[in-house]
């Protein structure tokens, strides 16, 4: 596994945009540990980008499978908004050789790890990349008709603190369940599903997302099926136990949710059936 962690890397460009103003370098404030948790599409695509670093280290992906996977992350940011694209775009200008530095000198003067500032450039460098593909190109140039073989991010560290953008996220593993032939081959499984839709349009609070968490990870591992993914690349079964663990974390309570009782269902009927 790369050392380079979500938390790790928020923590190490964190730092670098510290010393960078202590230095005078920088004259304002352009991040904020608050932006890497609060933006679902940025996010997202961060965590993809520490996924192809990790395989990159273990030599599971080659350089057509690299582009292939930079231009899923760009397809799927046109869809952020322009704030979240923003961001992205200061993150870039962290890069030391942009202020002079090389990896060496930036490691000792920011006191942050060498290889973990190593893979931090490395992973600002794909951005780049993606965000130039994003802005010189059409969703139509992304597009690859491939069966691809390379696996999806299932590793929780790679991941955001998912607490203040968990609908979102639950919304996205929904609408990727709808396209999803081998779930809606079974009609109690469509059932569910549009249970799940219902309570998504009423005003849900953070016991009815961490139930909704709980009750997909249930539907994701009684599909038995293929490894069903969340664009840009993030197993689903993952983020939704990414999900109920941060909000477990913090007091939610999915027995509290008038919609547990689905989960009830779903649990015995899988007893039942196996």
């Amino acid at each position: 596994m790369s050392s380079l962690t979500y938390s790790k890397l928020v923590e190490t460009l964190t730092k670098l945009h510290k010393c960078y103003r202590a230095q005078g370098a920088l004259t304002s404030d352009v991040i904020s540990t608050i932006d890497f948790h609060s933006k679902p599409y940025a996010s997202l695509a961060l965590s993809s980008m520490l996924w192809m670093i990790d395989l990159l280290k273990r030599g599971a992906l080659s350089y057509s499978d690299l582009i292939y996977m930079q231009r899923k992350v760009a397809m799927f940011l046109t869809k952020a908004s322009k704030e979240e694209m923003e961001f992205l775009k200061r993150l870039i200008d962290l890069i030391p050789t942009r202020f002079g530095l090389d990896i060496t000198i930036a490691s000792r003067r920011c006191l942050i790890e060498q290889q973990m500032l190593a893979d931090t450039i490395k992973l600002l460098n794909m951005l780049n990349d993606v965000l130039t593909a994003v802005s010189s190109s059409t969703p139509n140039v992304f597009e690859d008709r491939r069966r691809s073989k390379i696996p999806c991010l299932n590793i929780e560290d790679f991941l955001p603190s998912t607490n203040a953008i968990a609908k979102t996220l639950i919304r996205m593993v929904l609408d990727t369940l709808k396209t999803s032939k081998n779930l809606y081959a079974n009609p109690y499984f469509i059932h569910v599903l549009s249970v799940i839709e219902d309570k998504m349009k009423n005003d849900i609070k953070i016991h009815d997302i961490v139930a909704l968490a709980l009750i997909l990870i249930t539907v994701l591992r009684s599909a038995k099926s293929t490894q069903v993914c969340v664009e840009p690349g993030i197993d689903a079964e993952t983020l939704c136990r990414k999900i109920y663990n941060d909000l477990t974390y913090v007091g939610a309570d999915p027995a509290s949710s008038d919609i547990y009782s689905l989960y009830q269902e779903l649990s015995s009927r899988n007893v039942i059936n196996r």
